[in-house]
């Protein structure tokens, strides 16, 4: 069978030739139909997470189908951290840690959708948000962002969306947000916000942003950080900040007590119905595993909308 294979930290993804996998107690042989590339993927193919060993094959969930049922492997089974990863044709996967799909789901919208919606969930749940509050999404056309704003709509929020690419505007749009705030960089999102002035931010961003945010937030208002695209160092106006009273919050999805896997599976069946019935979408693009590299590339260059899979 065919699997990405990493030899060195930020090197080359390659296809290579590899043994049919053989499961050992407690696990099945799962048939890849759609990997997800996320952002934690592409840093740990960089060597930002230390536990990871080389040579390595990358991609931390999937979907696909084990004895010809359509099932979901989700983050947290150890595949793509001290394993290798989803991103081959076959693997052997922890048994417990698969959920049964509905028959009519698409699959394709099963791993992009089920690849972020915990973090845009519990992003959601920790603003807090009321129909008072004012939510800014930045990086808001990539797949956690994309579902913060569909959740964050339920909510009678107002909601805002930030993208640096004019061309990304009408998709976010079409999400059914209040505005769009193009800014290709921090120092440009007051000017894009004007008389706008958000009381919660989703910060997927980081970098420059952070500052931005904080410039352009109002008073009281609560910035939730939880991703670094733009950057992993940040400097703050810190006169604004304090200034402002602002709330800075950390989320990293990573740490604390592991999750209950009986609620976890409740979760994650509620979540594919959910899928199957059209509730939850994103904007998808596929490419094949041999385009691994490629699909790194734009998730580096920002030219992702929505979710990026890799297929057989």
């Amino acid at each position: 069978m065919r699997t990405v294979r990493l030899h060195s930290f930020d090197g080359p993804l390659v296809i290579e030739e590899a043994p049919e996998p053989e499961p050992a107690d407690g696990e099945v042989v799962f048939e890849l139909a759609y990997a997800p590339v996320a952002p934690l993927d592409i840093w740990i193919t960089r060597g930002y997470l230390p536990f990871v060993t080389l040579p390595h094959t990358p991609g931390l969930s999937a979907v696909g189908h084990v004895n010809g049922r359509a099932v979901a492997l989700g983050m947290g089974s150890g595949m793509g951290m001290g394993r290798d990863g989803t991103w081959c044709e076959r693997a052997a996967v922890p048994a417990d840690a698969l959920v049964t799909l509905p028959e009519d789901i698409d699959l394709a919208q099963a791993a992009a959708v089920g690849s972020t919606i915990g973090t845009a969930a519990r992003l959601v749940d920790l603003g807090q948000l009321t129909n008072d509050d004012v939510l800014l999404v930045l990086g808001a056309s990539g797949g956690t962002g994309s579902l913060a704003i569909q959740l964050a709509k339920t909510t009678g929020a107002t909601v805002w969306a930030q993208t640096s690419r004019p061309d990304k505007a009408d998709y976010l749009t079409g999400l059914g947000v209040d505005g769009v705030a193009v800014a290709p960089t921090g120092a440009h999102l007051p000017a894009a916000l004007g008389d706008t002035h958000p009381t919660v931010i989703f910060d997927g961003l980081g970098g420059d942003f952070t500052a931005g945010a904080v410039e352009a937030a109002a008073p009281g208002a609560r910035i939730l950080v939880f991703g670094s695209s733009a950057g992993l160092e940040m400097t703050l106006p810190v006169r604004t900040f304090y200034g402002k009273g602002i709330t800075l919050q950390g989320f990293g999805g990573m740490g604390g007590p592991p999750p209950d896997p009986n609620r976890m599976r409740a979760a994650a069946t509620n979540l594919y119905q959910n899928v199957a019935e059209g509730r939850y979408h994103l904007a998808v693009t596929v490419l094949p595993l041999a385009e691994a590299d490629e699909a790194r590339r734009r998730i580096l260059d920002h030219e992702v909308t929505g979710r990026l899979l890799l297929a057989p």
